[in-house]
């Protein structure tokens, strides 16, 4: 899923039951949602435990728009 934030768009992911209690993840320096919370299997633990995760890839990183080269 995506949103438009001062025209960079930004990708985000819902895992879990709607009426879960939401958790937004947000993942560390040079890393992204998937390799940051999937790949460790954080999301599948939470998820699990009935919560709703909001999974965002912030500005530059994973599946987000890059509009400034490093």
């Amino acid at each position: 899923m995506e949103f438009d934030s001062d025209g960079v768009r930004l990708h985000y992911e819902l895992h879990g039951p709607d009426d879960g209690s939401p958790i937004v993840l947000v993942h560390g320096f040079a890393s992204h949602y998937r390799l940051n919370w999937v790949g460790t299997r954080w999301q599948e633990t939470l998820t699990g435990a009935g919560f709703l995760i909001i999974g965002l890839d912030c500005r530059g990183h994973g599946d987000s728009d890059k509009p400034y080269d490093p």
